[in-house]
């Protein structure tokens, strides 16, 4: 059963933030300074009507979760915004960011001509910046947003960095990074790491959600104590977690975090072993598309994927230790290590597989034979002495198809009972390890049974109000 943990107030002094007049509102709030926190979305800091915005409907209500300022050449000129979280009927939720303007009489408001931005869940951040001083544009995988957008007819101050800060959703929380040089105000409720453990336990379904998934922010925030972060890069290479879709040049702090290497995806300092798996991928769908005598289905392409890397590399965890220890005693406070060395080697463990597998799904969408999303992702499991089960972890990749449906690429598993590419509601069959996301499982067990029952599976049967679209399917 879930125990919920208190949630810890950025601002200490405050339980509930008191909306102040413009020149002490700033002065209450917390400084965030190139670091990570992880809002508290189940908590309100003051209603919707204290900034002039509706509650919401019978079909979605909104909260304001916190509210942020960016410096400007004062003070007492930040520019603040609201962080909403719009929770629907069906199950469903997002978050949004709204411009604030000060009122005549010192307190905010939304500002005219503002309206929401959608803080997107499929990895695509909002990044604050003087780089977008007015439209907003594309910055890898996030969006940086334009002044003219937050608040119209302003532009970001002399004060603000050409990348301030960035709202992403990572591994289903609302993550606030800050990597400035003067820092954001902020007020809102964070969760303690208790609390975003707890909130994926449940006593419904036995070992529904035993799996939890906090590996990258966990390693920010190491890094981060360390000093190791800047400007948002760890040693200059942008950090991977599980909605990164552009491997090449990034870095995986996720095993880094539990003493372990940080490995580096950088085709362009080693070629030669990326290229000879690239070589390897060539091969088998150039066997498969003789055989059928017609081009590579997508499917078949991350067929293909899934037996390159695991002919290519042998799971080998002594090996994989021992390069640790090495790593460790030559660069202890990076411990960088490209992946290129293990695919030299042919050797590593599901970490690499799942990297190498990126890499290659990467490379395949950039050609355009690839039309979904390509994510490398990382699950824990946590130890329950009931069962026996020790704790442990797994990375692998998952494809997210344009129709909706996930596939597993886990080149770890390939012997001949596991070699084809399973959908994620196929692996339950397999019984295999648990590569659904916090909180995603549930739809998809219930659906699961239900088709064992020979039942349709509707709303009301089952212990959520909303189903997957692929349940029609089946």
């Amino acid at each position: 059963m879930s125990v919920e943990a208190p949630s810890v107030p950025l601002n200490p002094v405050h339980e509930q933030f008191q909306p102040a007049p413009a020149e002490a509102r700033a002065d209450s709030m917390d400084t965030l300074h190139r670091e990570t926190t992880v809002i508290d979305d189940t908590r309100s800091i003051y209603p919707p009507g204290e900034i002039n915005v509706s509650e919401g409907n019978q079909d979605a209500r909104l909260t304001v979760i916190g509210e942020l300022a960016i410096p400007g050449e004062q003070d007492s000129e930040s520019h603040h915004a609201a962080i909403l979280k719009a929770s629907h009927s069906d199950g469903r939720f997002n978050y949004m960011l709204i411009g604030l303007t000060p009122k005549p009489d010192g307190s905010y408001t939304r500002a005219e001509g503002a309206k929401p931005i959608v803080i997107k869940q499929n990895g695509a951040g909002l990044l604050i910046g003087r780089q977008a001083n007015s439209a907003s544009h594309r910055e890898g995988d996030s969006r940086l947003i334009g002044s003219e957008q937050l608040w119209p007819g302003s532009k970001y101050s002399t004060a603000v960095s050409g990348q301030h800060l960035s709202l992403k959703v990572v591994e289903g929380q609302l993550t606030l990074t800050d990597t400035s040089t003067n820092g954001t105000r902020i007020n809102a409720f964070k969760k303690t790491e208790d609390q975003r453990q707890d909130e994926y336990s449940t006593d419904i379904i036995p070992d529904l959600d035993d799996n939890v998934a906090h590996h990258t922010v966990a390693g920010i925030n190491l890094a981060h104590e360390k000093g190791l972060m800047h400007e948002g890069l760890y040693a200059g290479h942008q950090v991977i977690d599980r909605d990164t879709t552009e491997f090449e040049g990034g870095v995986d702090i996720r095993s880094w975090s539990a003493e372990s290497e940080a490995i580096v995806v950088d085709s362009e300092q080693d070629p030669e072993p990326y290229n000879f798996l690239r070589a390897r991928f060539d091969v088998f769908v150039r066997r498969r598309e003789l055989q059928t005598k017609q081009p590579a289905t997508e499917l078949e392409l991350l067929q293909a994927v899934k037996d390159a890397v695991a002919e290519a590399m042998d799971y080998d965890l002594p090996y994989t230790e021992t390069v640790s220890q090495q790593v460790r005693a030559e660069d202890p406070k990076y411990r960088l290590i490209n992946l290129s060395s293990y695919l030299a080697d042919g050797k590593g463990i599901c970490r690499h597989m799942g990297l190498a597998a990126g890499w290659l799904a990467e490379k395949l969408t950039q050609e355009g034979r690839l039309s979904g999303r390509s994510t490398v992702e990382v699950n824990q499991r946590q130890a329950n002495p009931e069962t026996g089960k020790k704790a442990s972890a797994h990375e692998y990749m998952r494809y997210e198809a344009p129709d909706g449906e996930i596939y597993v690429i886990d080149p770890t598993r390939s012997s001949e009972a596991k070699r084809s590419v399973p959908t994620l509601a196929e692996t339950i069959d397999q019984n295999d390890w648990n590569y659904f996301r916090p909180g995603e499982k549930r739809p998809y067990m219930q659906a699961h049974v239900a088709r064992k029952l020979g039942k349709t599976a509707r709303p009301n049967d089952v212990l959520i109000d909303r189903l997957p679209d692929w349940v029609n399917k089946h």
